[in-house]
Parts: structure tokens; C-alpha cells; sequence
């Protein structure tokens, strides 16, 4: 990614091989820079981003969904498996680890299936995400971790989701390099990587010229964790939690960072770390502004489920700011 800050806007280039993503807040100067473009390499001027890197983008009024269900279908023809239902593993491992890696990449798209995906489950064509224009002033996250979860090595998975305003821009689902001794460590540990997260976030909305307000703000459900972002006195108590998850403290003590309790039904990282009943999967879901498939057939009741959740989403958060 090529970041350049002229007088009249800032211009953002991103290039992965010989596919461009070109943004900025000028428009004259987005097609100036393209036609000098267009003079020095052989190229083409697409337009408005319709698809980049197996990613579908859709305008919908002041709404921009991501979807991946070309790639979806790609994947199940590529299987054979499109409309196939639910069967045995498959004999050849190589092919299995294939359709798992593939499916990994969904997830890009896909927040709600990162825990069906490490678990190897199973997908849903057409949803995706939706990125809404609204303040990009504050960064906040959500961030949990199962205990000792693999039965293999008992070692714990971080989940955590960070939000630009209300927008989700960041998720992961990651095994922790290390076994924790308690689940106050476990999670601290994903306090720690959380952290690094919306830090490097933050870096890169000052290289954007983006103004961000401070506290960065992190949501954990578990309440020795919050303590011991914050009160050294319980240092003597976790010196068997490796020092360099420490930093986590020096960043609240500098008012860089906020670590915020929240109850256990407002935890959105829960759909990263663990299976949950259909009820509150859902309710998750929508709070990650997911994207439901489109119907042809016009389901009305999906959309009003999709509102209702937005709007219960954004009451809690304006509870929760009040």
C-alpha cells in the first residue's frame, strides 16, 4: 500500500500483483493520477471496484457489502461437492486440507464462520459484510479466549473483532503459541494480541492523516483480566504470564489504551472462540453487521431481522457510551 499526502487530499494505492485498488478524497486529482498511469504502464481504468481478489463489492445507496459467493461456488465446483449435503471425511487428506485452507480465506469476508471454519464445518452462499460510512474517530474492539479448548495440546484460541467506528474492519481466530495455566492468563494473553491489533490499526489511520481519538477502547468478559491490565499490585500473582504481554499495562497507565468489562451476552469475540445456540449466534452475527444472502424471492423477514439487530446493536453501544 502507497500512501501519498498532497495539498489538495491524501491518495491511497493498493497493489497486489498487477491488481490496483486506487482511493482518495479528491476525485480531479484520483483521475489526474490515472492518466499518468495510463501513460507510463499498459493498463486499464475499470471503474468503480466491482471485484478484487476473489471479493465481490456492491454498492447498495451509502453501503458498500463485500460478499465472496463467486469464490464460494468456485470452491464447491472445484470439490464437486455443489449442493451436496453433509457427508463423511473425505479419503484423500491432501484434498481435505486444500478445501480447508480455501475456506480459511473465506473467512476475509466472513467473520460469523471463523469458529465453523477452525472447527471444519460448513458455509453459506451469498452472505458477506457490510462496510457503512460513519466516524472513523475511534477504534474499538472485542476480544475473549476459550480455555485450554484444544483436547490435543490444551492450549487456548483468541478471538477478538476490532471496529472503526461502527464498521468491522479487523477479526481473528488464532491458536495461542503457548498453554496457559488459568483462563485469566488465557485471556490476558488475548488482551495482549487484541492490543497489537488496534495499535497497528491506529498506526496506520496516522499515516492516513485520519485523526483518532484516544483511549483506544477493548471489551473483555472476564474480570481478573481487566484487573490486571490495570492494577500492578497484582503483579506478584501473574509472574508466570510471560513479561511481554505486559505491554498491555503501560498502554492503559498512558491512557493509550481503555480495557472495558463487558457482560458475557454483549461479548461479540464469542462467535471467534466458541460454539454457541442458534439464538445468540445469530444476535452475534448481526452485531458484526453481516450481510444475509440475497433472495431472489424478496425475504423480507431477513431484512427486518437484519434492522432490528442493527438497531439493538447500536442502542447497547449508545447505553454503554452514556
Amino acid at each position: 500500500m502507497f500512501v501519498n499526502h498532497l495539498e489538495f487530499g491524501v491518495l491511497v494505492l493498493l497493489l497486489y500483483v498487477d491488481d490496483i485498488i486506487l482511493t482518495g478524497d479528491n476525485s480531479a486529482q484520483l483521475h489526474k493520477f490515472i492518466h499518468k498511469l495510463s501513460n507510463a504502464f499498459a493498463m486499464s481504468d475499470l471503474g468503480d471496484l466491482h471485484y478484487f481478489l476473489g471479493i465481490e463489492a456492491t454498492k447498495h445507496q451509502h453501503n458498500l457489502h463485500l460478499t465472496q459467493s463467486k469464490y464460494s461456488l468456485d470452491l464447491l465446483q472445484k470439490t464437486g461437492m455443489t449442493g451436496c449435503k453433509p457427508c463423511s471425511p473425505l479419503p484423500d487428506p491432501h484434498e481435505y486440507r486444500q478445501i480447508v485452507g480455501a475456506l480459511q480465506y473465506l473467512t476475509i469476508t466472513r467473520p460469523d464462520l471463523c469458529y465453523a471454519v477452525n472447527q471444519i464445518s460448513q458455509d453459506t452462499l451469498g452472505a458477506g459484510i457490510v462496510i457503512k460510512p460513519g466516524s472513523t474517530s475511534h477504534i474499538q474492539a472485542y476480544t475473549d479466549a476459550d480455555w485450554a479448548g484444544c483436547p490435543d495440546t490444551r492450549r487456548s484460541t483468541t478471538g477478538f473483532c476490532v471496529f472503526l467506528g461502527n464498521t468491522l474492519v479487523s477479526w481473528c481466530l488464532k491458536k495461542q503459541p503457548t498453554v496457559s495455566r488459568s483462563s485469566s492468563e488465557a485471556e490476558y494473553k488475548a488482551l495482549a494480541i487484541t492490543t497489537a491489533e488496534m495499535l497497528w490499526l491506529s498506526y496506520l489511520l496516522t499515516d492516513l492523516k485520519v485523526p483518532l481519538h484516544l483511549p483506544l477502547l477493548l471489551h473483555c468478559d472476564n474480570i481478573s483480566a481487566t484487573h490486571m491490565a490495570a492494577n500492578p499490585v497484582l503483579h506478584a500473582r501473574t509472574k508466570h504470564i510471560e513479561v511481554d504481554y505486559h505491554f498491555v499495562r503501560d498502554l492503559v497507565l498512558n491512557n493509550t489504551l481503555k480495557v472495558q468489562f463487558v457482560r458475557s451476552p454483549y461479548q461479540l469475540a464469542d462467535i471467534f472462540t466458541k460454539g454457541l445456540t442458534s439464538t445468540v449466534f445469530h444476535f452475534h452475527k448481526f452485531k458484526l453487521l453481516w450481510l444475509p444472502p440475497i433472495s431472489l424471492q424478496g425475504d423480507d423477514n431477513t431484512q427486518i431481522e437484519y434492522t432490528s439487530a442493527q438497531s439493538h446493536s447500536s442502542s447497547t453501544a449508545a447505553s454503554r457510551a452514556a
